[in-house]
């Protein structure tokens, strides 16, 4: 069941993410043959929350700005319901950039 296989996929997360909202389609990913990397805003790891309450931390593969949009075949984003996290996209313009691109690289 590789239906993704080679293909690589960038899961987008920062702190505050709804955990759930990105395992389970880590999980899925990569079962269906994807490479599946969580990139932030910053190295190291990010933490995930099951609703208001602290979760899981993860680490994280790559930095926004270490990376293109050409570098990836799909994007996957999370849901987040804290203030941080969602005023985090709002920092990064080159992560708007790179989605904005993504219809012309045929990137799902």
């Amino acid at each position: 069941m590789a239906r993704l296989q080679g293909k690589r996929v960038a899961i987008l997360v920062t702190d505050g993410f709804e955990q759930v909202e990105m395992t389970g389609p880590k999980e899925a990913l990569e079962q269906a043959g994807a490479s599946a990397e969580i990139l932030s805003a910053k190295s190291g790891t990010v933490r995930g929350w099951n609703h208001t309450t602290p979760a899981d931390e993860f680490k994280v593969d790559n930095s926004f700005d270490r990376v293109r949009a050409e570098d990836y075949d799909a994007w996957c984003c999370p849901a987040a319901w804290s203030t941080p996290t969602i005023s985090a996209w709002t920092r990064w313009p080159r992560r708007w950039c790179a989605t904005r691109r993504a219809p012309a690289n045929r990137s799902p």
